[in-house]
């Protein structure tokens, strides 16, 4: 199935949606639907067996995907939009869904550890990942965009490279995770 053309559809397995879609996780979640232990089954089975509308399933996950077709120019907006951009999209969005990844890792080690498949260390790395993000963040939020906002200038571009570097680092880290 690929994410990116096919629209999901009621015969897609909830594993399925739930390795292709972002969204889709959220959603059985929201709804309790087992998409670990009981994912082969499609999607209208599984709402079947609750009693719920698999074209309104459908409806949320797609309501949770976002359309990245167009990208935002930045470069003509100020920063404090850009700013309260990064503080939306990405630092609270990290701090919602990476507490959630490492509460399902864990309960995937825990349940599934006898398994070959089972992917050991997979909490343990979330966690040290989350702490990584959650000391960048906290240095963009008191140090960075701060001092961008109150007009340093070419004072920030020392800050700036470390944040880059951390960046780089951190995607390091999301393909070691893949």
């Amino acid at each position: 199935m690929d994410a990116q053309l096919t629209p999901p559809s009621p015969q897609d397995t909830l594993a399925d949606l739930a390795k292709c879609r972002a969204g889709a996780s959220r959603v059985f979640l929201r709804h309790g639907l087992d998409f670990c232990c009981h994912g082969m089954i499609p999607l209208s089975e599984a709402c079947a067996n609750k009693g719920l509308e698999a074209d309104a399933l459908i409806a949320e996950i797609v309501a949770e995907e976002k359309d990245h077709s167009a990208p935002e120019q930045w470069e003509d907006q100020p920063a404090h939009a850009l700013i309260e951009h990064i503080l939306l999209e990405f630092h609270q969005k990290h701090r919602e869904e990476l507490p959630r990844l490492a509460f399902m890792a864990k309960k995937v080690e825990a349940v599934h550890a006898d398994k070959a498949a089972c992917p050991k260390g997979l909490t343990a790395f979330l966690e040290k990942m989350t702490g990584e993000l959650e000391a960048h963040m906290e240095k963009e939020e008191q140090i960075l965009f701060p001092a961008i906002l109150g007009g340093a200038g070419p004072m920030v571009a020392m800050p700036i490279q470390v944040m880059e570097a951390e960046h780089k680092d951190h995607g390091k880290n999301l393909e070691e995770l893949r």
